[in-house]
C-alpha cells in the first residue's frame, strides 16, 4: 500500500510532471509561434493527463487497500 503509494504519486510527480513543469516553464512565450505552442502544448497535455491518470489511481488503490486492511483488522479484532 505504501509502496504503491510512493511509486504511483511521488515518483511519478518527481519524475514526471515536475520535469514536465520546468520544460513548460522554459519556453519563452513572447518567441514562440503560434504554431509551434500548438504543438508544445498537445506533446505537453497528452504526457501530463497520462501521469495524471497514473497518479490518480494509483491513489485510490491505495486509499482502498487501507480501508480493506482497516476493515480487516477491525474486524478480526471483536
Amino acid at each position: 500500500m505504501t509502496f504503491l503509494k510512493l511509486i504511483g504519486t511521488i515518483v511519478v510527480t518527481f519524475f514526471g510532471n515536475v520535469p514536465l513543469n520546468n520544460a513548460l516553464d522554459a519556453i519563452k512565450l513572447n518567441e514562440i509561434s503560434v504554431e509551434d505552442l500548438k504543438l508544445t502544448r498537445t506533446a505537453f497535455e497528452s504526457s501530463w493527463n497520462n501521469l495524471n491518470l497514473v497518479r490518480t489511481l494509483s491513489s485510490i488503490v491505495a486509499l482502498v487497500l487501507l480501508l480493506v486492511a482497516a476493515l480487516k483488522n477491525n474486524t478480526s479484532v471483536g
